[in-house]
């Protein structure tokens, strides 16, 4: 059985533990049903291309709509109308382009055509309409409808959808060539744009074997791990905390354990501009004179998971450091930026584990939420539950 697993490659290593323990779990499946199988990865993007046509497109409509409320000083009532149009216009250039470019067609036609079955490895395929993912998904769709491939989407990522991209979203979920969907958060939002319920279901993220899968274990430490990310992530993502708030925020946690007695070791999920945060947090806090208190950057998914053990417990900002973290029972406690954070920490159960940016900013409240975490520690039948349902789904639908 060849399996063509289709991956989000990225230099955030989240990604990387996605497919990595992804196609774990097909090795594992496959080893428990007695299948011989073959799996190829593939990049969900043609040799790495982002489509920069498309996005000068959507920027053009985009200035377009600007200039047209600022020249005719339009009301605000109306602007929900021009975005559908502007995501509309989008959608359907990009329908005929990814029919008509040959570069975007031979790459999708030929992962279709080379496997038995397509398996995503899971994450935010459909999770925002301005990151441009849902692109090369729709083009690889449409050429496993053509190619009569089944699809199996896996743990995917879902937020709610805006204007256009809803409309988007039922063809993508009635395509044919779907034969089964699971869903990694917000399982309410997809089950609204399936026409059959019974193929569509919550599961855990599948970097919930992390631990399984590169067989690491926690340490017996001491090391409090703070996980940094870039300067303008949170305005990026319509927070309130500007990059030097953020990185002030970091320096006063840091402060704040180092008072208390911790050991302290900052991380990253391997992005060059986590890092360059990360070394700006280290040189304005008290670990300025302990270079080794920050992690080497990780390069693998693997070496992120080998730094996260290491840690008696975790300040966390990306939600696949509190995965990983949770695979192997280390508590992690989390600003929330995303509303991927809010749908995890309810499936765990500890949505009090996760908090406000403005509370992030408020050290001693973060480091008593940490120290409640650590008494406190993971419900270990619902990660149980959350980890089996990823496994079960995909031994079912893969192998029935």
């Amino acid at each position: 059985m060849k399996i063509a697993l289709i991956s989000l490659f990225d230099t955030n290593l989240g990604e990387e533990l996605i497919k990595d323990c992804a196609e774990f779990l097909i090795k594992k499946a496959a080893a428990q049903k007695n299948k011989a199988v073959e799996t190829e990865i593939h990049s969900l993007f043609p040799n790495g291309e982002r489509f920069e046509d498309l996005n000068r497109f959507r920027s053009c409509l985009n200035r377009t709509i600007r200039l047209i409320f600022w020249k005719f000083n339009l009301p605000e009532f109306l602007k929900p109308a021009f975005v559908f149009c502007a995501e509309t216009a989008a959608i359907l250039k990009w329908h005929f382009q990814q029919k008509n470019d040959p570069k975007i067609k031979n790459y999708c036609e030929k992962i279709a055509k080379s496997a038995d079955i397509v398996v995503t490895a899971g994450g935010g395929f459909l999770s925002h309409f301005d990151l441009n993912i849902w692109a090369p998904f729709y083009a690889l769709l449409c050429a496993c409808e053509r190619a009569k491939t089944p699809v199996y989407m896996n743990c995917m990522g879902i937020e709610k959808p805006s204007a256009a991209f809803s409309l988007l979203f039922r063809v993508i979920f009635s395509k044919k060539c779907i034969k089964h969907a699971t869903i990694r958060d917000d399982i309410k939002t997809a089950l609204k744009y399936v026409k059959n319920k019974h193929h569509c279901e919550l599961a855990g993220d599948p970097a919930l074997w992390a631990a399984e899968c590169y067989g690491i274990q926690k340490h017996d430490s001491e090391t409090i791990g703070v996980n940094i990310v870039r300067e303008g992530l949170f305005l990026e993502n319509g927070g309130s905390l500007s990059p030097d708030e953020a990185k002030n925020a970091y320096v006063n946690i840091v402060n704040e354990l180092i008072s208390r007695g911790y050991k302290v070791r900052l991380f990253t999920n391997g992005l060059k501009a986590d890092e360059e945060m990360a070394q700006k947090v280290l040189k304005s806090s008290n670990l300025v004179q302990n270079p080794n208190a920050l992690a080497k950057c990780p390069q693998t998914g693997r070496q992120l998971a080998e730094t996260i053990s290491t840690c008696k417990a975790i300040i966390g900002t990306r939600m696949h450091c509190a995965i990983a973290a949770v695979s192997m029972d280390i508590p992690c406690v989390e600003v929330l930026w995303k509303p991927k954070q809010v749908h995890f920490a309810r499936l765990i159960n500890r949505s009090g584990w996760f908090f406000t940016q403005k509370e992030f900013q408020d050290a001693k409240f973060v480091v008593n939420l940490l120290e409640t975490a650590i008494n406190e520690g993971y419900d270990r039948k619902i990660i149980s539950n959350l980890k089996n349902l990823a496994y079960d789904n995909l031994e079912k639908h893969l192998f029935e």
